[in-house]
């Protein structure tokens, strides 16, 4: 494992001292002897003096990022040794103190459920600098987990994982992954991979039916494409390297739980398959302008719209205008209410949906979706309240009596 930190480490520290964020003491050691301390950042600056192999230190600031032949791309560190001693030492001839005593080794993978995940040099959230960040929806190797959990206010309690992502490794919260399996098998024949899953992608090759492949990403968002469903794209390499996406349901993925964008998650609710409209478009399903399909059989809906907004329920359908602040303004937004409007001088409302950008504490499994979360939004007049008919639910009461 220490040769690992030694291969690894530095890079993975190079994006943490190239964005000027304040630099915590770390400590560690000279890997190499007759190292040279320069006095300044650069392979051609004057040597100040050269140190052995085991030279302990402190970083007190950093440097430029450069490139040497033989070590790779490593930052410039500028260090202290002793009481006195200053200068500035290549990355790559050093090594970091970190305690690796009872950490469990691993030998797993896990992708990002989050974007934007801080990496850390060590494991804990409030004595370790962020080194890199992983993308959602980022495969990486899991190598170690640590001896404790810690609370983390949001996340919960979780391990620190050691992970690595490329040539870049650090600690990762365990909330912030989901453990699974790094490889998937073409299930299918004749599928493509493509340079890219948007709209406009192109066909690199075709893949192999019963081929198993690494899988380096996921999209960070579930994909619908008629007839075949929704499901998660994924970037694939041989040998490590890349051959380009598949889409999940020609794999062995394809019955990996996907999220939820807000109509789907109102459409599973209430058991209705059919064209997925735009949020602000549903009141055409709701009144019946367009027709659904409600276990299995075609039918038209029947809501009306609660003018009152003191006599909603919770388990009204709430839609949010694409001009409410808090929605995307080219899609809207669609829930379910969870408490009922109590004043008309209300002046926010709690939904159910699914796909928001919450706190990930917020976030709970429901309807098949499992990225369902309840937010509070501001309640004003692009927020408006939906329920069944009294005309249908007559009818479905009498039917059921």
């Amino acid at each position: 494992m220490v040769a690992f930190f030694r291969k690894y480490s530095f890079m993975v520290l190079w994006l943490l001292l190239t964005v000027g964020v304040a630099l915590q003491a770390q400590t560690g050691v000279i890997n190499t002897d007759q190292t040279r301390l320069r006095v300044c950042d650069d392979k051609g600056c004057q040597t100040k003096k050269t140190v052995n192999k085991g030279t302990k230190f402190t970083v007190i600031g950093r440097g430029k990022a450069e490139y040497i032949d033989g070590y790779g791309l490593h930052p410039w560190l500028k260090i202290k040794i002793g009481q006195s001693t200053q200068g500035y030492v290549f990355a790559a001839l050093v090594d970091f103190d970190i305690d690796l005593k009872e950490q469990v080794k691993m030998d797993t993978s896990a992708f990002v459920r989050e974007a934007n995940v801080n990496v850390r040099a060590c494991p804990r959230l409030y004595h370790s600098v962020p080194l890199f960040q992983l993308d959602k929806g980022q495969y990486v190797e899991v190598l170690r987990q640590s001896k404790d959990q810690e609370d983390i206010d949001g996340l919960g309690e979780n391990y620190w994982y050691f992970v690595r992502s490329d040539k870049q490794a650090g600690y990762a919260f365990g909330s912030l992954l989901t453990f699974a399996t790094a490889q998937l098998r073409i299930d299918s024949s004749n599928v493509k991979a493509y340079d890219t899953y948007s709209d406009n992608r192109m066909v690199r090759q075709r893949v192999s039916q019963g081929q198993y492949y690494q899988i380096k990403a996921q999209s960070a968002k579930s994909h619908l494409i008629r007839p075949y469903g929704r499901h998660y794209w994924y970037q694939l390499a041989e040998n490590g390297q890349s051959i380009g996406w598949v889409f999940g349901v020609f794999t062995s993925k394809n019955d990996t739980q996907v999220d939820c964008q807000c109509v789907d998650y109102v459409k599973n609710k209430l058991s209705i398959t059919g064209p997925t409209k735009n949020a602000f478009e549903w009141e055409d399903a709701l009144f019946g302008r367009i027709p659904v399909i409600v276990n299995g059989q075609p039918t038209t809906l029947d809501y009306e719209e609660i003018l009152d907004v003191t006599k909603t329920k919770k388990g009204d359908i709430v839609i949010f205008d694409r001009l409410h602040p808090q929605v995307d303004a080219n899609y809207g937004h669609i829930g379910i209410l969870d408490k009922p409007v109590r004043s008309s001088t209300q002046t926010d409302v709690v939904v159910i949906g699914g796909n928001h950008k919450v706190d990930l504490k917020a976030y709970y499994s429901d309807a098949g979706c499992h990225n369902v979360s309840r937010k509070t939004y501001r309640l004003d007049s692009n927020v408006r309240f939906y329920r069944p008919a009294k005309s249908r639910r007559a009818t479905t009461n009498s039917a059921t009596n």
